[in-house]
């Protein structure tokens, strides 16, 4: 084996590394970016958005089985988890996105 490993390679590959672990633990691959367009950006999340929606109809159709304890607001009751749900997956991935963006400077404060 011939050649030489500086550290700087290494902090690059650890750098690296942890960045793609960080976005595949929030649902995104490496080619999300804050900038990215919104069709494939979409595509790219909408398999877990998918599974998070599928889940979330669950939780509401089990909150359907007590219509008759909350016939009051039965159609907030069944929607809440929906809402929720979605809102929670959507605003962690752009949060990580945009964390992301300031840590590696593409996103600058501009007053």
């Amino acid at each position: 084996m011939l050649g030489r490993i500086t550290i700087d390679d290494v902090v690059d590959e650890i750098r690296e590394e942890s960045e793609s672990t960080i976005l595949h633990m929030a649902g995104l691959t490496d080619e999300e970016d804050v900038f990215a367009p919104v069709v494939p950006s979409a595509r790219r999340r909408g398999i877990w958005l998918g599974i998070n929606l599928i889940t979330a109809l669950i939780a509401a159709w089990v909150i359907s089985l007590f219509q008759n304890t909350i016939e009051q607001v039965v159609a907030l009751a069944v929607l809440m988890p929906i809402v929720a749900s979605m809102g929670g997956i959507a605003g962690m991935q752009t949060l990580t996105l945009v964390i992301r963006g300031i840590a590696l400077g593409n996103i600058r404060k501009k007053f």
